[in-house]
């Protein structure tokens, strides 16, 4: 192989490498919804939130308020981590329970 051939290898590889790269960040965005439960839990949407951008991939939270689920669109985030963030969101005389049901 002559150096030239080499370049031109080495570029397309880096080109295939970097479309794979773009491709499989656009393909892994997921959707989530989560039901809320617990006392008063739908009137903080704005603590659920911010617990939940806290969690390694979650990109974007819909959280409506007075609703009783939540939207998370992640990158690999874990179920049960996203469970676990909701749960954590108390204060005094109120908590938040989540439940996912594979949807």
């Amino acid at each position: 192989m002559n150096i030239k051939t080499g370049k031109m290898s080495l570029m397309a590889l880096m080109a295939v490498g970097a479309l794979a790269g773009v491709m499989t960040t656009a393909m892994a965005m997921q959707e989530m919804k989560i039901n809320l439960g617990g006392q008063f839990c739908e009137f903080y949407p704005d603590e659920i939130k911010e617990a939940l951008m806290k969690v390694d991939g979650v990109k974007e939270v819909d959280a409506m308020e007075k609703r009783k689920w939540v939207i998370v669109r992640h990158e690999g985030a874990h179920p049960d981590q996203i469970v676990k963030a909701i749960n954590s969101v108390k204060g005094d005389g109120w908590h938040c329970m989540a439940e996912f049901n594979g949807d």
